[in-house]
């Protein structure tokens, strides 16, 4: 991402907004933008829309009070600010994110106190889940989060086993002293604006809720508008970065017309990511998914 970001400032005809903001979409293919200290009105050719995800949350009891938050939210905290969320944590959701994060808040300190996963069996790495339980955090399958127990923070938690349709075994609560509830359940596709914009969409579970639909070169069905990254389904960063630069070399191709380099690259980069890289059975739920979203042309 560093390597990215110094290669876009080096250019020349690049200008960057950053602590900016698209606040909306108007007629006339109007984007509204609020920086710090200025408004934007700018209607561009292309657009890529690159706007990431959201993490998920869930219903429950007292689940507004500080202390609870995303993982997410929890590894910014730590990256970049240097600021420890919590010293007894509690972690919901057992996926890559959820193990990882664990073991990030044991090296900076904190003591995780178990990890749930409301699912059999856990959907992150086994090799994640070994370093956790080599340090001797229980990471407890078949459970869930009932409620969260405190006035002003986050003091507890009230955790129970579910049954095989999810449903809470009465009788099998616990309680769990943490000052800290970490969110890991995944996340959701960031698809405001397009959906302002009119583009046309679909819920498709695979990639996390409603995302755009798309043709393999990126473009939604409002000419000239592409999307990539998590914002067109849920993936992974590798496919993001891939997604970028085929949204990128669409627009430059739409913009200036055929040119040899740029084409040759995007066919290169739609090869390795069709045929190669999604052949992986670890991406087989998102390919499933991003190929319901993908039409022919429009």
């Amino acid at each position: 991402g560093e390597k990215l970001a110094k290669e876009v400032y080096s250019r020349d005809n690049i200008r960057v907004l950053s602590r900016t903001s698209v606040y909306g979409y108007f007629r006339g293919g109007v984007f509204g933008l609020a920086s710090h200290n200025k408004i934007y009105y700018v209607k561009p050719k292309t657009v890529v829309v690159s706007t990431g995800a959201v993490e998920r949350f869930l219903l429950f009891p007292n689940n507004d009070l500080p202390g609870i938050m995303g993982a997410g939210g929890a590894q910014t905290l730590m990256n970049q600010y240097g600021i420890l969320p919590g010293e007894k944590v509690l972690v919901v959701g057992a996926g890559n994110v959820g193990l990882i994060v664990s073991y990030q808040l044991l090296q900076a300190g904190a003591k995780v106190i178990a990890v749930l996963e409301i699912m059999k069996e856990i959907g992150g790495w086994f090799v994640h889940a070994a370093k956790l339980r080599r340090y001797g955090v229980p990471i407890l399958t078949g459970y869930t989060l009932k409620e969260a127990i405190g006035k002003e923070r986050a003091e507890g938690a009230v955790i129970v086993k579910v049954d095989d349709k999810f449903r809470p075994i009465p009788g099998t609560e616990r309680k769990i002293e943490c000052d800290l509830i970490l969110l890991a359940i995944g996340l959701a596709p960031d698809t405001r604006l397009l959906a302002q914009m009119g583009v046309k969409m679909a819920w498709i579970p695979e990639l996390g809720g409603l995302v755009p639909l798309r043709t393999r070169y990126m473009e939604t069905s409002i000419p000239g508008v592409y999307v990539a990254g998590d914002s067109s389904g849920i993936e992974e960063a590798t496919t993001a970065i891939i997604e970028g630069e085929i949204a990128a070399l669409s627009a430059v191709l739409r913009l200036k017309g055929f040119i040899k380099e740029a084409f040759e690259r995007r066919e290169k980069l739609l090869k390795f990511l069709w045929e190669e890289y999604r052949s992986s059975p670890l991406l087989a739920r998102a390919r499933i998914g991003k190929e319901k979203a993908t039409v022919e042309r429009w």
